[in-house]
């Protein structure tokens, strides 16, 4: 209950007000109410809890969500980026889990290209510029640099925009060069051998890359459900493999490759060559 007096003169005291009872209403009391803050941020406010007059140790209580979900105790926004076989663009998506979007936030995604590469521990530049990106079905943005500078750094953070406050996801930094998805090889050819049983297979690597490529082929028998073996090419740089199969089976082969040193991404699959049966003279 509350009551009142005037602060300058005589008087007398109000009559208490209406009683307020804190069993009754919200199980949880909040002072202040609302609290906007980041993953990792420290922050204090005062909670009443009420379980029948019994205090509850603070190691007993689990924080929840809109009574919907357990709040995880680590929450980012992860930036992915992708630059095309061409050379010419870097696509990079992220996604925000909307159940976990205060109503009324906006979020965008916020950039720094430096002309170096990228830092060991980068951090948000003071100066920055705001990237268009598109919003995708499966909840997730997808935003494309073009043109692109292959060795710069592009620093990269999401914003989100609210009544109580702006936040910033962690930055992440990102060189194109570093993240290249390239086309497939091309001019697939496979043969297997007379008697031997050798599947003989080549290939041209793909345009914009050097020989600091390596490559997966994968190979099955041809017919209506495809069980496929992969075959990793150790030897490199190299445009052409050989490996042992069955006789009088008709093949279908694929290849991918990607960055010798592992940086970047595997192509796509190229398209499908097939090993023709012959005819082998018995002895």
């Amino acid at each position: 209950q509350v009551r009142c007096k005037s602060h300058c003169g005589p008087g007398f005291w109000s009559e208490w007000s209406t009683l307020y009872n804190l069993n009754v209403g919200a199980e949880v009391l909040y002072f202040p109410t609302k609290i906007l803050t980041s993953v990792g941020s420290n922050v204090s406010f005062h909670c009443i809890y009420k379980n029948k007059t019994q205090s509850v140790a603070s190691k007993k209580i689990v924080w929840w969500l809109n009574l919907a979900e357990e709040i995880p105790e680590n929450v980012n926004i992860n930036i992915k980026c992708e630059t095309d076989g061409y050379l010419t663009k870097m696509t990079c998506r992220w996604s925000a889990n909307p159940n976990a979007l205060l109503l009324g936030s906006s979020l965008q995604l916020k950039y720094h290209m430096s002309k170096i590469y990228c830092s060991n521990f980068p951090s948000t530049p003071p100066e920055s510029e705001v990237k268009e990106c598109h919003f995708q079905r499966n909840h997730s943005y997808e935003c494309t640099f073009q043109p692109v500078f292959l060795l710069s750094g592009y620093t990269m953070w999401i914003e989100l925009k609210h009544s109580l406050g702006t936040l910033e996801s962690s930055p992440t930094c990102v060189v194109p060069a570093d993240v290249v998805k390239p086309l497939p090889p091309s001019n697939i050819k496979a043969e297997i051998t007379r008697n031997d049983g050798l599947l003989n297979v080549s290939w041209t690597n793909p345009v914009f890359t050097n020989d600091d490529l390596k490559f997966q082929i994968r190979y099955a028998v041809n017919r209506e459900e495809l069980t496929w073996e992969l075959y990793e090419v150790l030897s490199v740089p190299t445009r052409s493999a050989v490996i042992e199969v069955q006789l009088c089976v008709e093949y279908i082969v694929q290849i991918r490759c990607r960055a010798l040193d592992g940086l970047g991404y595997w192509s796509n699959w190229s398209r499908s060559a097939y090993a023709a049966v012959k005819d082998i003279q018995a002895p």
